[in-house]
């Protein structure tokens, strides 16, 4: 066949041929070929594609501009040549053949590299103005897209967090939220996140401005321009005591993405540049988790919780038990509970670990002649919300379900199966502890975000 076709995730077909990857390939050499084939490059045709995808409010737009994955490699790299063959003006090359000597001029350099992108255009590799019917659908795509690069290029894994911690707040469409959030939990468990990285701004702290932010990022330009090694350390400081919301952590951390490409002009500072880059990726994952957790639509919120016990770790998941009351609905409740059955085993390892710490104290304290203090059994008072979630009237049969399967992990010495009379009979022949004795919650019950509207509703 003379054509291929590759119809891609996102929704929309890569068409080119044999003729149009001989062309490429023979314009740009293999060395050129094979560097501009990193995955640095072709995430940067995702990136496109989703800023197209995107407009003003992160309204999804159906007249864009997509690029395919080879059009960009070809356009890009037939860009390289181009400037690499303008160079070549006024030398000399072997003729055509007949042991001639010619001289090649700028104007031949650019007018190959024309005739190359018109071939590049007319066989579909190149940018087109695409009308999408469903762009929400094309926008999944391309999330997959960017979820499936390498983030140990430090590069990629900035422009990763970057997009899926604005995606995860503003883009209109549900699933798009709730894969954008979920990617968070990835990078977040990366960058080994702590409980209190989700708690957002504390309250009555002003958020810091733009114009705040632009300054701290001119002052580190500045810095990096020829200032001495403590002056763009004391620069990197100053941008990460900002108080910064999502935006501020967005826009910073683009700038540093800027930074970092340009390592020519910034390598001795490279180690510097990386660590506050990492620091700035934590600050957009946890505000945008943080965010997600108010998120209009329940399925975003269950995305939250999953995203959260994955970046931080099931210590969690008794904090998202004793705040029940704000994840009402059913689709909430039936993914947390199945989060802790997953769990279980680490969170009775946690539970022995615990007991073992206690009974320590407790004989440290008696040598010394005082007596403990009764320890609170979070265990029986785990299982206790449990049973009471199995048995409640309110609860839907998945609710129940789900939170029998729970008890049945986190009391393996139970009668076992989904059966609520031999649950029954088990609770009360036992000595089972009041939920209200399990500690307070390490997450504040009413998460402070920062001044950022939550998830937008569904488009009608």
């Amino acid at each position: 066949m003379n054509e291929f076709n590759n119809v891609h995730d996102s929704g929309f077909a890569v068409r080119g041929g044999p003729s149009l990857i001989n062309a490429a390939l023979l314009a740009c050499g293999v060395s050129v070929a094979g560097g501009v084939l990193g995955g640095c490059k072709l995430v940067e045709a995702t990136n496109w594609n989703l800023e197209q995808l995107h407009g003003e409010g992160g309204r999804h737009r159906r007249a864009v501009e997509l690029e395919s994955h080879l059009g960009y490699f070809v356009g890009h790299t037939l860009g390289q040549v181009g400037g690499q063959l303008s160079r070549l003006g006024g030398e000399e090359v072997d003729g055509s053949g007949e042991g001639e000597a010619r001289q090649v001029t700028s104007a031949d350099a650019l007018a190959a590299s024309e005739e190359a992108r018109a071939a590049v255009r007319h066989a579909g590799g190149g940018v087109s103005l695409k009308h999408l019917v469903s762009p929400e659908r094309t926008c999944l795509g391309q999330l997959r897209d960017l979820a499936a690069y390498d983030a140990g290029e430090p590069l990629v894994a900035a422009l990763q967090v970057g997009w899926f911690a604005r995606l995860a707040v503003d883009d209109p469409w549900t699933l798009c939220r709730e894969r954008a959030v979920l990617e968070l939990g990835r990078h977040g468990r990366r960058l080994e996140l702590r409980p209190g990285d989700l708690e957002g701004l504390p309250a009555g702290v002003a958020v810091a401005q733009p114009s705040q932010v632009a300054a701290s990022l001119a002052t580190l330009m500045e810095a990096l321009r020829g200032g001495s090694a403590g002056e763009i350390e004391g620069a990197c400081r100053e941008l990460l005591t900002l108080p910064l919301d999502l935006f501020g952590a967005r826009r910073l951390l683009r700038g540093l993405t800027l930074l970092l490409g340009s390592e020519a002009r910034h390598g001795a500072a490279r180690p510097l540049l990386l660590e506050t880059t990492l620091r700035l990726e934590s600050i957009c994952v946890g505000r945008g988790l943080n965010l997600a957790f108010q998120d209009t639509q329940p399925r975003v919120r269950a995305a939250a919780m999953e995203a959260g016990v994955r970046a931080v770790g099931p210590q969690l998941l008794d904090d998202f038990l004793l705040q029940l009351k704000y994840f009402p609905e059913e689709e909430e409740r039936v993914r947390l509970f199945a989060l802790i059955a997953e769990h279980a085993p680490a969170i009775l390892d946690a539970d022995r670990a615990a007991n073992r710490a206690l009974e320590v104290a407790a004989a440290d304290l008696a040598e010394a002649g005082q007596e403990a203090a009764a320890p609170a059994d979070r265990g029986g008072a785990r299982l206790m919300l449990l049973y009471r979630e199995a048995v409640g009237s309110h609860s839907s049969g998945w609710v129940s379900g789900a939170a029998l399967v729970a008890l049945e992990r986190l009391a393996p010495e139970g009668p076992g199966g989904l059966r609520i009379e031999a649950w029954t009979a088990w609770i009360n022949d036992g000595v089972r502890t009041d939920p209200a004795d399990m500690a307070e919650p390490a997450v504040p019950s009413e998460p402070a975000g920062p001044s950022e509207p939550a998830g937008p509703a569904e488009p009608g």
